[in-house]
């Protein structure tokens, strides 16, 4: 990437994927230098080793960001997506690609939060979420 990557803004939807190490490094010190915002929404920051992972990435860049789906207005904040129309933009994005991808509960819980419609068509309740540490 070239270019003012301040500008830059990424965000995350997944329902516990992580890079490696070797992705880590090449993400951060060869594409990012640490000045990217971006925006991580899991439903997996209970499990101790992916909260290691999510501080392993804030050191390399300090505006990275992990949130829980009830905190994903935040995590539009962070990216400093505060405009309607961006929102929607980015909403009917991540619905896209949902329907090419299989069901991302992450996504099904930021719906409800964020009063979207759902993108799969059923309800991610607690009760519903198929590993074994549900999101807190």
């Amino acid at each position: 990437l070239q270019g003012d990557l301040e500008r830059f803004r990424l965000l995350v939807v997944s329902d516990g994927g992580a890079p490696n190490a070797k992705q880590r490094t090449r993400l951060f010190s060869d594409l990012m230098e640490g000045r990217m915002h971006c925006a991580v929404v899991t439903c997996s920051l209970c499990n101790p080793i992916k909260r290691a992972v999510v501080a392993t990435m804030s050191w390399l860049d300090p505006e990275f960001r992990a949130f829980d789906p009830d905190k994903a207005a935040l995590a539009l904040e962070h990216i400093r997506c505060t405009a309607p129309a961006e929102q929607d933009a980015i909403w009917d994005a991540l619905v896209e690609l949902q329907r090419q991808q299989p069901p991302n509960q992450t996504l099904q819980l930021m719906a409800e939060h964020l009063g979207r419609p759902n993108p799969i068509g059923r309800s991610a309740t607690r009760s519903s979420w198929p590993h074994s540490n549900p999101p807190r």
